[in-house]
């Protein structure tokens, strides 16, 4: 990749909630492993978005459906990030019955943010035509 694709890309997978550690690692890991760039950068991104917010964010589907970042891949096949850049993202009510995503779940409870978001129930979602 010369350095505006990388730019471009960093930016787009970032925006996607990827945990920009696990980019940085499974790529060179990746690069390796196959010596091809885009095969090397289809397996970072996925496997870095789904790691993002400690592995807990998941986005809605044009189906209103909620998916994790494999199923997305599984459902839109090549055009996934495209899909999940656009989707909106899963909110659950917190304590303070305020809705936050995952992310914003992960800023505030870090270590224990599994926990609280599994018990947190989901936001409602409402669909715009």
């Amino acid at each position: 990749l010369n350095k505006q694709e990388a730019h471009r890309w960093v930016v787009d997978v970032m925006a996607a909630g990827a945990d920009g550690d696990v980019f940085a690692s499974d790529w060179k890991a990746n690069w390796r492993v196959t010596s091809n760039k885009g095969e090397a950068l289809k397996k970072t991104i996925a496997s870095a978005v789904a790691a993002g917010a400690a592995g807990l964010q998941a986005r809605y589907a044009k189906d209103g459906k909620l998916y994790s970042p494999a199923q997305f891949q599984s459902y839109y096949g090549d055009m996934w990030l495209v899909e999940w850049l656009q989707a909106p993202l899963e909110k659950r009510v917190a304590n303070d019955g305020k809705e936050y995503t995952a992310r914003e779940f992960q800023a505030f409870y870090s270590q224990d943010v599994a926990r609280y978001w599994n018990q947190a129930q989901e936001a409602p979602q409402r669909r715009m035509a």
